[in-house]
């Protein structure tokens, strides 16, 4: 009798062990389930990142070259003004020359078209 009470308290004490273990097991798998889910939400959140990088550094890199295109061509406008600025210089001084060499010859203001002026100019 004994060993009978013994027998059937070291089953009942195993069956609870073995239920404990399985209900451990349960909520493991139940836990890394879990983490799994997490895990590719995170690792779609960190791919969504990364292109949205991508197409930020895409941009950049694209504004970038845009603004040292434009740079580029203030700079030859720059050059393109100032040869013009010294064009027009030399050429209103060349006038202003030739205005005052016919002044000294006399010709009034209001002449359209002066001799001097017309054999300056080779016409």
């Amino acid at each position: 009798m004994i060993g009978t009470f013994f027998a059937s308290t070291v089953n009942k004490v195993f069956a609870i062990v073995i239920g404990i273990l399985l209900i451990a097991l349960g909520i493991a798998l139940w836990s890394n389930a879990a983490k799994d889910r997490e895990n590719d939400r995170l690792r779609n959140t960190l791919a969504v990142s990364e292109a949205q990088h991508s197409v930020t550094a895409a941009s950049l890199g694209a504004l970038t070259r845009q603004m040292e295109d434009l740079v580029t061509a203030g700079q030859l406008r720059e050059s393109l003004l100032e040869e013009a600025m010294e064009r027009a210089e030399s050429e209103a001084s060349e006038l202003q020359g030739e205005a005052d060499a016919l002044r000294a010859e006399g010709v009034i203001d209001q002449c359209r078209s002066p001799a001097g002026v017309l054999k300056s100019r080779g016409l």
